[in-house]
């Protein structure tokens, strides 16, 4: 007798997991498509809050002077004007996308990820060009400043801002782009 394994042991390959292991991993699978859906409800009411904000409120300002003044008389419709909703919005298009991988990684793995990877991907572009914590330091910065000419400066600087924000910049677009691909 010979000690080599037998040709059907050697392609049988490590064991698979334990039937409570397969079902635990199956229970974590679930809970990833439940998240998935979860965000994809706070991402329906981002879209409709910021609908309700345009309505109500505005849109964004205009100028950096505008966006300045409005963040200093009230920060909170500040924020909202400038977008805060849809950062949320797209924040959770992760998660809604993490869970459609989870519903769809046994139907086409490959491309289920690869979508996965693209929107993540995305994601991290349109929110990394989002100016909102700039524009909140420098609407600061204006309130304090001590003479027209650094109040001109940072006018300077907001309105470089907004001719690159999260619809203008090349990351951006790039990332929306690979978003809806």
């Amino acid at each position: 007798m010979s000690d080599s394994p037998t040709p059907q042991a050697a392609d049988a390959g490590p064991p698979g997991p334990s039937a409570p292991e397969a079902e635990a991993a199956e229970r974590s699978w679930r809970s990833a498509c439940r998240v998935g859906g979860i965000a994809a409800l706070v991402s329906l009411a981002a879209s409709l809050a910021t609908m309700v904000v345009l309505v109500t409120v505005g849109g964004p300002p205009d100028t950096a002077e505008e966006v300045f003044a409005l963040l200093q008389d009230d920060r909170l419709v500040g924020l909202f004007r400038l977008e805060l909703l849809s950062l949320i919005n797209v924040g959770v298009y992760d998660l809604t996308f993490f869970g459609l991988y989870a519903a769809l990684r046994r139907v086409n793995p490959a491309l289920a990820a690869l979508a996965t990877l693209l929107v993540f991907a995305g994601v991290t572009l349109f929110i990394a060009s989002h100016p909102l914590n700039s524009l909140l330091t420098l609407s600061d910065r204006w309130a304090a400043a001590a003479t027209d000419a650094e109040r001109l400066m940072l006018l300077g600087a907001g309105e470089a801002l907004l001719a690159a924000d999260m619809w203008h910049s090349t990351g951006a677009a790039f990332g929306g782009t690979i978003v809806e691909v």
